[in-house]
């Protein structure tokens, strides 16, 4: 090879080494803010499961309250609060434990 052939082997090599070194770092930025993504979305999911397990929690236990204190149960809830807990108020008896 001549001098200029290996020139332009070298800068033709150099350029396709740059390009996949770009790429590469590219792909590892691309999957560090996916992470982080998946863990924001991961952390959101778990709040709201813990506020639904207290809201939960809280309907079952005013449930047994009202059927041990025997309110009825129209009096403190509205329909659509009766209608989203139906199962608790359900399992809520006066000798129910936690």
């Amino acid at each position: 090879m001549v001098v200029p052939e290996q020139i332009l082997a070298y800068n033709r090599a150099n350029r396709a080494v740059a390009i996949l070194r770009n790429h590469q770092q590219s792909v590892l930025q691309d999957i560090s803010e996916s992470m982080d993504n998946l863990k924001s979305k991961n952390n959101a999911k778990v709040a709201q499961i813990n506020k639904m397990e207290k809201e939960v929690k809280t309907e079952i236990e005013s449930g047994k309250q009202c059927k041990s204190v025997m309110f009825q149960i129209e009096q403190i809830y509205n329909k659509s609060q009766r209608d989203k807990f139906k199962w608790a108020i359900e399992i809520a008896g006066p000798d129910y434990v936690f």
